[in-house]
């Protein structure tokens, strides 16, 4: 091999090197960057959830067909809650939720009790 081929490859190999260098350098520039931002959008998304519980009002997402109610059956009540009307049952039982009987196969909950279990319960 010449004297000036070994050069050409010397040079070349030290080229490469340089510019996988400067490769890395970037890369890990990017990877800071990426990583600096994912965690600022993870404090910002913290930050929003935050505020969405703070702003949260459980009368707002009532599906369409009861909203004005303020009493609702074991049935509609369990449809909001989304649990079994058996579920309803046992929580009327354990105290969790108020019922106003107003014969034997008329019961309803009403709306202020809804919300407070909601509220003991995100607590």
């Amino acid at each position: 091999m010449s004297f000036s081929k070994a050069l050409d490859i010397i040079k070349r190999e030290n080229i490469n090197k340089e510019k996988g260098e400067k490769m890395k350098k970037e890369t890990n520039k990017v990877k800071e960057n990426l990583i600096n931002k994912n965690t600022e959008d993870i404090q910002e998304k913290d930050n929003e959830r935050y505020l969405k519980v703070k702003t949260f009002n459980a009368v707002d997402y009532l599906p369409e067909k009861y909203k004005g109610k303020l009493m609702f059956k074991f049935k509609e009540t369990a449809d909001i809650l989304n649990v079994h009307c058996l579920t309803i049952s046992r929580w009327v039982r354990e105290g969790k939720l108020q019922e106003i009987v107003y014969t034997e196969r008329s019961k309803f909950i009403p709306l202020t009790s809804i919300l407070q279990f909601l509220e003991t319960k995100s607590n």
